[in-house]
């Protein structure tokens, strides 16, 4: 779907407008803003708003305003929690309208669409998985990091091609036709590149995963 609102009325555009200011303030009242402001914290939630405005500079553009790229916003959540990533999407989706000198009211359509939208499954899955699940290491980071990343990835984009065909009069042999079957793909790459970067983070710097938590995974390991 890429940033491209040209073609999507006016209402719809106010209505993620509100959906998303309904959400970031929601997200608001429950964060620590103490604690997401201190040193660490803060570079991470800045870095992670970068590094999304960069990745989705990358898309391969199919039709005028509908592309292909990859999220990241499953990692991001996983790393900085739902409250904190609905921010850091939202800005970043932000810094790409900018950067690309597109209209401002891109910015919160593409903000619900590719951010909020899949920070909430992405923390419906983590849950899930959590609940449902032994509490083990390996369990997170194929369930979390690699399963839900894939399956949250390909939701969005269908998610994204079916609002382009109500709002904006896409046509739905180009959506699921042509663009859908390459979603799966989409969705195994960005499964494959979550799982193993969240690999590395919960081996290496598990304090910058916030949703992971020792006192559940490793509740059953002996006090040394």
């Amino acid at each position: 779907m890429g940033f491209d609102t040209a073609t999507i009325p006016a209402f719809w555009i106010a209505v993620a407008t509100l959906l998303l200011c309904v959400l970031l303030g929601l997200a608001a009242a429950s964060t620590s803003w103490r604690n997401a402001a201190a040193g660490a914290s803060l570079h991470l939630s800045l870095g992670c708003c970068l590094a999304l405005a960069l990745l989705w500079q990358a898309r391969a553009q199919m039709a005028p305003g509908l592309s292909f790229q990859l999220l990241g916003v499953p990692l991001v959540t996983l790393m900085l929690g739902p409250a904190l990533a609905l921010w850091c999407t939202a800005l970043a989706s932000l810094l790409v309208v900018l950067m690309q000198g597109l209209p401002l009211d891109a910015a919160p359509w593409n903000g619900l669409l590719y951010g909020a939208l899949p920070v909430l499954a992405t923390d419906l899955a983590r849950r899930a998985v959590a609940q449902t699940l032994p509490a083990h290491p390996f369990v997170y980071i194929l369930g979390a990091g690699f399963a839900a990343t894939g399956v949250v990835a390909v939701a969005t984009q269908l998610a994204a091609s079916g609002l382009a065909m109500i709002v904006a009069g896409r046509s739905a042999t180009l959506l699921f036709g042509q663009y859908a079957p390459f979603v799966a793909l989409i969705g195994v790459g960005e499964a494959t590149l979550s799982g193993m970067l969240l690999t590395l983070l919960v081996v290496y710097r598990p304090a910058w995963v916030a949703t992971f938590k020792d006192a559940h995974y490793f509740k059953d390991r002996p006090d040394s």
